[in-house]
């Protein structure tokens, strides 16, 4: 297998939330087969659209298995002006000294890949314990595609470890989250103004547009939000300002890049929802960083990101939010319905759409200790990481199933945006790892 070209042929595969992974899992197949491995693949359907788990073997399957775990889909790639260093494609693998640039280089793909050449160069026949490469999807739609795993899957395992860029270091521990819906109902003299504003042919209305920067919702020092830059315009508008409209962001997990807000000075009189956004907005920072905060002084988590609201759109009768907030150890779902009460008003509604909660490895973990021998083999750093990204591993933790996340990559500020890249220099050093894993993991 020609590493690199493979590199470029899976990042040109679109594997975006609307198209799902199945054409990246019909590749990877091929490639699969042509390696002398066998493959086993199972498809489903997630929110109308078709994914797929592949399941990559050399040899039969043995009663106990070592898994590897690599999601193969990806986020929507946003505004493609963003993508400069792909020449503003995002499916365009690029090269540039040691990173190679393109959605899906960071969070899953081409360490996949890595572990696929891995696999077909490891000798397991004598082993007790084999070895799969899993192909999957749904990491941040509430773990969907390791709860199909799960329900598919008839072998014991041994242990799980899952793709991560952690500039191979090994990521033993997960922050939690919650994703929180939020709407904001119009009055009925703001639906009667805005049915009029829309069936006039002369209007009064503004249009202003707010750019940021998109990143993670985990890392926010990388962005810059969108939205919040419209919250600080609104904030300084007349108190009788009428909002028509407010567009912003493609997912609750990232932080936008753009937002769209349509007004209309001097219509509104009493009760705006201009006044009631804002309220509700320094609700949300009173409750959640107050809260949060106390988390993150115990944990002493100096950069821990408390919340993104990432997804805003405007419908006939209401303005709708959707937010990321995320959670430190030992808060429950029953805690932050408590927290949610302290927002409740009668035009409000609120519920919770998924949530996950923060989990973690025991560092005196035979597997943990294993990993360590392995990296000491090969000069790495062995210091155990703390991520505030969501991930499969922090599932299977919750579950009972040792697991760890780990791969190539920089830990932080290199997935989840544009420009997204890995580092060629560990996807060739992390092949060398997971043969090594392998090797002492299956004995």
């Amino acid at each position: 297998m020609d590493f690199i070209q493979a590199c470029e042929r899976i990042l040109s595969i679109d594997s975006s939330p609307s198209v799902g992974n199945g054409f990246v899992i019909d590749y990877v197949n091929e490639l699969a087969l042509s390696l002398g491995l066998s493959a086993e693949i199972k498809t489903t359907e997630v929110d109308g659209v078709e994914q797929k788990l592949i399941f990559i073997r050399k040899g039969k399957a043995k009663e106990s298995e070592m898994v590897l775990w690599s999601n193969l889909d990806t986020l929507d790639p946003g505004s493609y002006s963003q993508w400069l260093e792909t020449d503003h494609n995002p499916f365009l693998a690029t090269i540039k000294n040691d990173k190679i640039y393109g959605l899906g280089s960071a969070t899953g793909k081409l360490d996949f890949l890595a572990k696929l050449e891995a696999l077909s160069q490891t000798n397991l026949n004598h082993e007790q314990v084999g070895a799969v490469l899993v192909g999957s999807f749904g990491k941040e739609e509430n773990f969907s595609g390791a709860r199909y795993f799960l329900s598919n899957y008839k072998q014991k395992i041994h242990g799980i470890i899952v793709s991560e860029p952690s500039n191979l270091q090994i990521v033993n521990q997960f922050s939690g989250s919650v994703i929180i819906k939020m709407e904001l109902l119009f009055s009925d003299e703001e639906i009667m103004l805005r049915k009029k504003s829309d069936g006039d042919d002369i209007t009064s209305t503004q249009t202003k547009i707010f750019r940021g920067k998109s990143c993670h919702a985990s890392t926010p020092e990388y962005g810059k939000s969108a939205f919040s830059e419209l919250k600080d315009y609104i904030e300084k508008l007349p108190v009788n300002t009428h909002l028509i409209s407010i567009e912003s962001g493609i997912s609750p997990y990232i932080i936008p890049e753009e937002a769209i807000l349509e007004l209309d000075v001097g219509l509104a009189r009493k009760d705006t929802m201009r006044e009631r956004l804002l309220q509700f907005l320094e609700k949300i920072d009173s409750v959640f960083n107050d809260r949060f905060s106390r988390y993150a002084r115990r944990y002493n988590l100096k950069d821990f990101p408390p919340y993104n609201i990432g997804y805003v759109r405007t419908t006939d009768k209401s303005i709708e939010l959707e937010g990321t907030f995320f959670l430190t150890d030992g808060i429950t779902k029953e805690r932050v319905k408590d927290w949610l009460k302290a927002i409740e008003a009668p035009n409000i509604k609120l519920s919770i759409s998924a949530f996950k909660a923060s989990s973690k490895m025991p560092e005196d973990h035979p597997m943990i200790h294993d990993m360590k021998l392995v990296l000491q083999e090969f000069g790495a750093v062995e210091d155990l990481l703390w991520k505030h990204k969501v991930s499969d591993a922090s599932y299977f933790q919750i579950k009972g199933i040792p697991s760890l996340a780990f791969g190539p990559g920089a830990a932080a500020g290199s997935s989840y945006l544009p420009n997204e890249y890995n580092i060629l220099t560990q996807l060739s050093a992390s092949k060398k790892i997971y043969k090594e894993i392998l090797h002492r993991m299956c004995q």
